[in-house]
């Protein structure tokens, strides 16, 4: 069985190379905003990691962690934070929150990107 990731970025166009990054080893399902992904974790908690933007409309990606921190069945499944953000101040506020498990900063390599997520999802 297939171990499921959400893809979660404002940019149809960032989703799509992402999911054309991991290829056919998982099964993926995309949301364009944190409200959007908050949607799909009510109906279906089996994700094996979320991967998340910071800068998006609705409910940005510090939004959404803070939330599923606080929310008992989605705050265990691993979260990778996506983005153009790379200050030092935001990483550790992001970590504070406990469920982000690593950090890649856009624009996206594939080889560090597949080998991150590999390392989350073991």
């Amino acid at each position: 069985m297939k171990k499921k990731v959400l893809i979660v970025d404002d940019s149809q166009t960032t989703r799509m190379t992402i999911d054309r990054m991991l290829g056919e080893e998982f099964e993926k399902k995309q949301a364009s905003n944190g409200a959007e992904a908050l949607e799909i974790l009510r109906q279906d908690q089996s994700y094996s990691l979320i991967i998340m933007d910071i800068n998006m409309p609705e409910l940005n990606g510090m939004e959404f962690i803070k939330i599923q921190s606080e929310t008992e069945n989605i705050k265990n499944i691993p979260t990778m934070m996506c983005t153009t953000e790379a200050s030092r101040p935001m990483k550790e506020k992001a970590k504070q929150y406990g469920v982000v498990k690593a950090w890649v900063i856009k624009p996206i390599i594939k080889e560090l990107f597949v080998k991150a997520v590999k390392h989350v999802i073991k």
